[in-house]
């Protein structure tokens, strides 16, 4: 049997333990890492987040230990492990984020909280990797999300501006006006700012619409639904 069906398999009657042994059975750290992402995945297209951030996590901490056993005799292995480690973290967090709206995914608080901290680790991967500015802005923004969903929104409005500031470096000005929009949101959770920030929300979506461009469209729609869904 593929070790990621087996895998998926144990999680109905067995242990994760039981599970990830199966999952690191044979195969090079790369393979392994491989097959964590995607029996996430697969958890994940079933709707079953409680195991999708069960055996996320495992494998990230795979990853982790591994790159850091590699790392004096093979950096690049190593720098490949932390990259899978940082895409793993990145759509964990993604994925348990509410404001989506998904049917038949449900979220509690600590499925948020597990959530911001991958989103923090994607956020420290991203400079321990060097990587560039449109991808720092969306390592802020998602940690922005994960606060906004715990409703910490000073925390989140910090991340969404500098989530901006990120996308202006890169050039990337329908991005920049994307966590804009969000921090239209924090403001909007609050009576006294709440004008302030449907004005603001009208605002971002009015030059994502001027910018015209396929992803600007696209988060018109996420910033209505959204706005929608943390609607006070």
């Amino acid at each position: 049997m593929d070790p990621i069906e087996q895998a998926l398999a144990i999680l109905e009657t067995g242990d994760s333990f039981q599970a990830a042994d199966v999952i690191e059975r044979d195969g090079t750290a790369e393979e392994v890492a491989a097959r964590y992402a995607k029996a996430s995945q697969q958890l994940y297209a079933r709707r079953d987040v409680a195991r999708m951030i069960l055996l996320g996590r495992m494998g990230i901490d795979y990853c982790l230990r591994k790159a850091k056993r590699v790392a004096s005799e093979d950096a690049g292995e190593s720098e490949r492990l932390l990259g899978t480690a940082k895409t793993m973290a990145y759509n964990l967090s993604v994925n348990a984020w509410p404001g989506w709206n998904e049917p038949g995914i449900e979220l509690d608080r600590s499925d948020s909280r597990a959530a911001l901290d991958a989103a923090r680790l994607n956020l420290r991967l991203a400079g321990e990797l060097k990587r560039n500015a449109e991808v720092h802005g969306n390592a802020h923004w998602l940690v922005g999300a994960q606060h906004l969903a715990l409703e910490q929104h000073e925390a989140a409005a910090e991340q969404f501006a500098k989530a901006a500031e990120q996308f202006k470096v890169a050039n990337k000005p329908d991005y920049e006006q994307m966590p804009l929009g969000y921090a239209a949101i924090v403001n909007m959770q609050h009576d006294a700012t709440r004008a302030q920030g449907e004005a603001e929300l009208a605002s971002a979506q009015a030059a994502l619409a001027k910018l015209g461009t396929e992803d600007a469209g696209f988060f018109i729609t996420q910033l209505r639904a959204a706005a929608a869904f943390f609607s006070p």
